[in-house]
């Protein structure tokens, strides 16, 4: 449903029907869900990233920091989907913000370099390989 109907957009007035059972007596129910509700349910799990990546950014030396302001943040996963995302993140964040083209597979690919090479997962959590 996040993705058939959810959005970023103040303004996207999209809706869906939804069916299921009532939690309270187990009946079958139907209701509309609009882009708002959805937006509504996800905003603060993605303003929590949102203040997560700004702590990282705080912490990042200014070199790194200048690279990122360049080229930005690259985005994978599911949610990279949603309608609206890649923009309220550019704004929130004040930098280019890009999605990967494999955005699904993305950090399993990721996590197999890092798994296959063992230096570099070190170098990636700052530990000592001998």
């Amino acid at each position: 449903m996040k993705l058939d109907v959810g959005s970023m957009y103040d303004n996207d007035l999209s809706a869906t029907e939804i069916s299921g059972r009532d939690v309270l007596d187990g009946t079958p129910r139907s209701m509309e869900a609009s882009a708002k509700d959805v937006r509504r349910a996800i905003s603060k799990s993605i303003d929590a990233l949102i203040e997560v990546v700004e702590n990282v950014l705080n912490m990042t030396p200014p070199e790194l920091a200048g690279e990122i302001g360049k080229k930005g943040i690259f985005i994978s996963g599911g949610t990279s989907e949603l309608p609206g995302l890649i923009e309220y993140l550019g704004v929130r964040l004040s930098l280019p913000i890009t999605q990967l083209k494999d955005y699904d597979n993305a950090a399993a690919l990721g996590g197999g370099v890092l798994l296959e090479d063992g230096k570099a997962l070190s170098q990636m959590l700052n530990m000592k390989v001998d």
